[in-house]
């Protein structure tokens, strides 16, 4: 989840855990959106001799990090994009017509969009200057939000669950000595209408991101835990089969998350490192990022697998790798990254490569017309 920048540790330490120096966004959920918000929030010095290279391989980092937030409905899709001075604004573009729409807020940054199944609505997390992070839920016709909840506890990847709940990973403020990330204890909280936000777990991990709800299961990223309890296994950044990801029994009808009892097996290996899972409805399919371990840069390909028989199948990215994927009506959707674009696809289960909807180049998203988001009063509750 994107971090106040002021947390950052110093000599390329991120808590207690390294940053690792070869980019690699996505080695561990806290590396990768600690640097995300470090180069689109524009914090990052350049004490290089050669300011210009440096910034010119910053650019490049965040293109290739904003890339992997992607989310995705029957007729549109929806992504940040960094903007210049320090904020990050989201598109919104019609998968049919390709018309599109660039959603700001002054003087904020929008991050981690999730539309409804529907397409009717658009869930933000909005983080301001002053360190406050809002819940918003938007209509996708007027773009009008509502603030379902604000704090300057950090709030990411939300998710609805049904017409009523939304559920998010949240972490309050903390102070743990030795650790310097502000935001440290990481776990699942519900907001249900008419109800103040709820903790579900007491996971505490150190990072927490990716929620994808299916079946009678939560599935997410995570790393390291705070609670004394070796909840997962250890973080292993130069481990070459390896996953973060995992999942707990989640009671949609009653809002509640069973504990584990003993410690989570990580899913979806695929002989390499897997994260950002995003699982069909009905649990047949799972659609993750997967990459291999390389010096100088990685790339994150696409791995669709059918749940039930295991049986899986690998599109290897012909640009600097694909978004984390969304499922719509039993297809999977993607965003492509290149250096000067990015490519929505889709890949049903009859295709045999991933078929292109629309291309939305740099140009194109500095021209497209803004629209200012809209707060009104109301909410869950």
């Amino acid at each position: 989840m994107f971090h106040n920048p002021r947390d950052f540790g110093p000599k390329g330490t991120y808590g207690a855990y390294p940053v690792i120096k070869a980019f690699n966004p996505l080695s561990s959920v806290g590396t990768f959106l600690l640097a995300t918000a470090l180069l689109l929030l524009g914090l990052i010095s350049e004490s290089h001799a050669d300011a210009t290279s440096t910034r010119q391989a910053s650019t490049r980092q965040e293109r290739f990090a904003a890339g992997f937030f992607f989310t995705a409905s029957s007729r549109q899709a929806a992504f940040p994009v960094p903007v210049g001075g320090g904020r990050i604004d989201v598109m919104i573009v019609d998968l049919k017509s390709g018309d599109r729409k660039r959603l700001s807020s002054a003087d904020s940054s929008l991050l981690t969009p999730l539309l409804s199944a529907d397409g009717e609505r658009l869930l933000l997390v909005r983080f301001n200057r002053t360190g406050i992070y809002d819940l918003l839920s938007c209509t996708t016709t007027t773009f009008v939000c509502k603030v379902e909840t604000s704090g300057e506890g950090s709030i990411n990847s939300p998710v609805e669950v049904g017409a009523n709940r939304i559920l998010y990973v949240g972490s309050p403020i903390r102070t743990i000595p030795g650790v310097r990330s502000r935001y440290p204890q990481h776990d699942l909280w519900i907001l249900e209408r008419g109800a103040l936000p709820r903790q579900l777990t007491q996971l505490q991990f150190f990072e927490m991101n990716w929620l994808s709800v299916a079946g009678t299961n939560v599935y997410f990223s995570a790393m390291g835990s705070g609670s004394g309890k070796e909840i997962i296994p250890k973080f292993e950044p130069v481990a070459m089969n390896y996953s973060d990801i995992f999942r707990l029994p989640f009671d949609a009808v009653h809002g509640s998350v069973r504990p584990p009892d003993r410690q989570l097996a990580p899913i979806f290996i695929s002989g390499g490192r897997s994260t950002a899972a995003n699982v069909a409805p009905d649990e047949s399919i799972a659609a993750f990022l997967s990459t291999r371990n390389q010096v100088g840069g990685y790339r994150y390909d696409l791995v669709v697998t059918d749940v039930r028989s295991g049986g899986s199948r690998t599109v290897e990215s012909t640009g600097r790798g694909f978004s984390r994927p969304a499922m719509v009506d039993g297809a999977v959707l993607v965003r492509e990254i290149f250096d000067d674009r990015y490519v929505i696809g889709r890949l049903a289960s009859s295709d045999s490569k991933i078929v292109p909807l629309v291309e939305v180049n740099d140009s194109s998203i500095s021209t497209t017309e803004i629209t200012e988001i809209k707060i009104e009063l109301g909410g869950l509750r």
